[in-house]
């Protein structure tokens, strides 16, 4: 059978409303969720192993990277989002029409890189609160 794999070049990263996406991105990172979980071992515990149950879940943190663009209104975005503080919503596109949407807050701001061989560079890192959604696309 043949892989069905997708090339990741093409995806697009922005705010969900109004749809404002962020420009000249190299790398778009990923969903990352993780449960925590707590030990409820007891005097009980079957052959003496430890026992969990799920709690809270959360989805990480999520890295954009690219080229450095002053008047980018993605970027001109990222940057007002960083000084409000704000919950935003933000969609991820897939080149086959999949999304993630989700909310976040912007954490952190990396930008004007000026590296002597090099483009300037533009970073940023959302934390997303709550609970992202998958729509699946198609081809």
């Amino acid at each position: 059978m043949s892989s069905q794999a997708i090339a990741g070049f093409g995806t697009t990263f922005g705010y969900t409303s109004p749809s404002v996406l962020v420009g000249e991105l190299s790398s778009i990172g990923g969903i990352k969720m993780k449960a925590e979980t707590i030990d409820v071992t007891n005097h009980n515990s079957l052959n003496g192993y430890k026992e969990f149950i799920a709690s809270l879940k959360e989805a990480g943190d999520f890295p954009i990277e690219g080229n450095f663009i002053g008047n980018d209104a993605g970027q001109v975005a990222i940057m007002a989002s960083f000084g409000t503080s704000a919950v935003e919503d933000f969609t991820v596109t897939f080149p086959d029409s999949a999304t993630w949407e989700f909310s976040g807050i912007v954490t952190g701001l990396d930008f004007g890189k000026a590296d002597i061989k090099g483009q300037l560079t533009f970073g940023a890192t959302i934390k997303i609160s709550g609970a992202p959604v998958f729509a699946s696309g198609i081809l």
